[in-house]
């Protein structure tokens, strides 16, 4: 069966929604990710293993470090582990070993089982859950919340063939990375920005409905004369004195001033 691979846009996208927004912390992980979970030279493969280490999918979670990660998300979805101990339960919950308890936070044989299964079948958003509870282990394990530092300690040959080392092949995936990345950032903009004009375009197209609305009720207008005034106007319509046209111009002005007035008292005008 062909593995499953992912779209930079779903990566992206799997990050955004367990809170990882900032635009720089994205450009900075997911060509790191994108490196790890090559296979065959493509980037965020589901299964993806490391050949060098017990290391999983598209965020390479290690199962012989990244206990504690693992296990909570295990529990979120329901999967059971064989042969959990109380004492062993304590510590995965809280990742705390006290001075006077062994350390027993690792899987057993058994346990490692059911775990690379469950690592081998998990979708983008079940291994994009665990990457953050990895993350925030390891920022508070270094007492550091800064990209850069997590990022190391979490990956760090590939961040020394990408920073220091700055190894040739990596470095050219690298590049081809953070294009994509920009590209994608340039074009959900593009979009956000269609989005808002459609968004706005539309509350105006409501507000003229509402308008509307109001009018073919019968609610009166100001700016709309009266059966009245109509009279009024047409009755003198065609002046020949252009002083009286003059002055029949500034009693329509005062009409139209005195029923606005009216109507916003509430009066009805007829």
């Amino acid at each position: 069966m062909e593995a499953q691979t992912y779209t930079i846009e779903d990566v992206i996208a799997a990050l955004n929604d367990v809170g990882y927004v900032d635009e720089n912390v994205i450009n900075y992980i997911v060509p790191i990710i994108a490196y790890e979970s090559r296979v065959n030279g493509m980037p965020f493969t589901q299964d993806a293993k490391d050949p060098t280490s017990d290391s999983w999918g598209i965020y390479q979670t290690n199962i012989n470090t990244e206990m504690a990660a693992i296990y909570k998300v295990m529990v979120d979805e329901g999967v059971e582990l064989p042969g959990m101990t109380d004492l062993q339960k304590k510590q995965l919950e809280t990742n705390i070993v006290a001075e006077d308890e062994k350390d027993v936070r690792k899987f057993t044989p058994k346990q490692k089982k059911v775990v690379r299964e469950f690592l081998k079948e998990a979708d983008l958003p079940t291994q994009t859950k665990i990457f953050k509870e990895m993350y925030e282990i390891k920022s508070g394990e270094i007492k550091s919340d800064k990209t850069e530092d997590v990022m190391e300690s979490l990956y760090f040959n590939t961040t020394r063939k990408f920073y220091t080392d700055k190894q040739p092949e990596a470095v050219k995936f690298k590049a081809k990375m953070d294009k994509e990345v920009k590209l994608y950032t340039k074009k959900k903009m593009e979009d956000d920005y269609i989005m808002e004009k459609e968004k706005v375009n539309q509350e105006e197209i409501d507000k003229f409905k509402r308008m509307a609305a109001a009018q073919s009720s019968g609610a009166p207008n100001p700016n709309v004369r009266t059966p009245r005034e109509m009279e009024f106007a047409d009755k003198y319509k065609t002046p020949l004195d252009p002083a009286l046209n003059s002055s029949l111009i500034n009693v329509y002005s005062t009409l139209s001033k005195a029923k606005k007035k009216a109507i916003d008292s509430g009066l009805q005008v007829l």
